[in-house]
């Protein structure tokens, strides 16, 4: 197969997500709007679902500078500064709880999505980051050493049953 992307671009307009991945009904999600640091234009805003990992600088931390770290959307507060594809700083102005129809979370080989213009995580508070990197290491090096994605579809879409999640080890939020 074509070498796997660093990450995938995804939007959360209807059009962007594959039919047979969206969930019916609704559940509470979390929508965030951001600006730029750097002030101008370009402000972004995007939705999902509250124990979705994105990649935050808490607030009071220095927004360009300061490394970031895996925090659940429920978790991040006006102040707390994500990036954009280019890397580019940008400030939360505000969270909402929000209900609405599923979204689609695809797992890439990197574990960072871009989400309507956000660096994202992967990975949900569903498993301790740690703990799900390892459960996809064997698919992601599948993947690399040229194993089609039909030879993994059965991993990669299948459902996992609810007992063997309750035996793993949940996520932190902040």
């Amino acid at each position: 197969p074509d070498p796997a992307p660093s990450f995938c671009i995804v939007g959360t307009r209807g059009e962007d997500r594959p039919p047979d991945r969206v969930v019916a009904g609704e559940h509470d999600f979390v929508r965030v709007a951001a600006a730029p640091v750097a002030g101008g234009g370009g402000g972004r805003t995007l939705t999902l679902s509250p124990g979705h990992y994105v990649y935050a600088v808490p607030a009071g931390g220095a927004a360009t500078a300061g490394a970031p770290r895996l925090v659940a959307a429920a978790a991040l507060v006006v102040g707390d500064t994500l990036r954009d594809a280019a890397g580019d700083a940008l400030a939360v102005t505000s969270v909402t709880p929000v209900r609405g129809v599923g979204l689609y979370n695809p797992h890439t080989v990197s574990g960072d999505l871009i989400v309507d213009g956000v660096h994202v995580s992967t990975l949900t508070t569903a498993v301790a980051p740690a703990v799900a990197r390892s459960l996809l290491a064997p698919l992601a090096w599948a993947w690399r050493v040229g194993v089609s994605r039909s030879g993994l579809g059965g991993a990669l879409h299948a459902s996992v049953p609810a007992a063997v999640l309750a035996l793993l080890p949940t996520g932190e939020s902040h």
